[in-house]
């Protein structure tokens, strides 16, 4: 019986210490409709580390089956526009029908694993709608809200509020196109370096989205290097996995596989580097040796 009490403890020394994720949630609930008042949670605020972590209804079939076919439209619209807002920083929603209820303090393994946990327990709506398939035989949406929020974390991780001299606080530029006054999304701005960069998520459940999202990121890198804001411009790109585009019938991947190949033409005439990853870790990594802020600071790396 002892061997057994010495072989406990020894097992006990030896596990590794899991630092426990923690930070504030709020639910995000939208009023369908004012004359019925009826009001739905779609999603999930999470905060840590002062960084944003979000998860929305990305299966709309519950929705639709109560609302009809047009409330899916309605609710990209909708979490659009939060995310617009929460990239700014806006702490209170600024429609009278979108609510953040601040709902406290959430712990877990990962942030990962809290949205999913706070998703599955506040969200009902979120649910599948068809059982019968599992979860996991869909392909996912994973936007690029979501990715920016956790590759900033990664790198916050490694060095901590050096993070800013990488990723400003502020995401966007202003710039004045005759007589226009635009704002574009460039979120890698690098301290003291001719340094900009673009990240996306090409990870959508439908073309639509997915083609959104590279374009706008195109859109707004040819901007800034036609107002000289960089002349080392990278786009960072998410892509799928095998198993996940597996997932998506054979023409729906040559269509996206294709439209990745004319966007790497368009990125190309316009001197701009495409860098592409299934994972998102790997891009955290690259952003950090690609700027030449962190070779510049040796104190980054300890």
């Amino acid at each position: 019986m002892s061997h057994f009490k010495g072989l406990e403890e020894k097992f006990k020394k030896i596990q590794p210490l899991v630092s426990p994720v923690s930070g504030q949630w709020s639910l995000v609930r939208w009023n369908v409709d004012f004359i019925s008042n009826d009001q739905i949670a779609i999603g999930i605020i999470f905060e840590n580390n002062g960084f944003l972590h979000t998860k929305f209804i990305d299966d709309y079939g519950r929705l639709e089956c109560v609302y009809g076919n047009d409330i899916s439209r309605d609710l990209e619209f909708v979490i659009d526009l939060i995310e617009f807002t929460l990239k700014r920083n806006y702490k209170k929603s600024i429609s009278p029908q979108i609510m953040f209820e601040q709902r406290g303090f959430a712990q877990g393994e990962s942030i990962e694993a809290i949205l999913l946990n706070l998703f599955n327990r506040a969200v009902p709506f979120g649910k599948p709608h068809d059982q019968i398939i599992e979860i996991a035989e869909r392909f996912p949406t994973y936007r690029t809200s979501s990715l920016i929020s956790n590759v900033k974390s990664s790198l916050f991780n490694k060095i901590g509020p050096n993070i800013y001299n990488i990723f400003p606080e502020k995401s966007w530029l202003t710039i004045q196109d005759n007589k226009d006054t635009l704002q574009i999304e460039v979120p890698i701005r690098p301290k003291d370096t001719d340094q900009l960069g673009g990240i996306i998520s090409t990870i959508y459940r439908t073309y639509d989205r997915f083609e959104t999202s590279c374009l706008t990121a195109l859109t707004d890198l040819q901007l800034a290097k036609k107002f000289h804001y960089g002349e080392d411009v990278v786009l960072f790109t998410l892509l799928p996995n095998e198993y996940s585009l597996s997932l998506l019938p054979e023409h729906e991947q040559e269509k996206r596989y294709k439209f990745l190949k004319e966007l790497d033409s368009k990125l190309e005439l316009n001197e701009i580097i495409h860098k592409k990853f299934n994972d998102q870790n790997l891009i955290a990594n690259e952003i950090l040796h690609w700027s030449k802020f962190q070779t510049q600071n040796d104190g980054l790396f300890s």
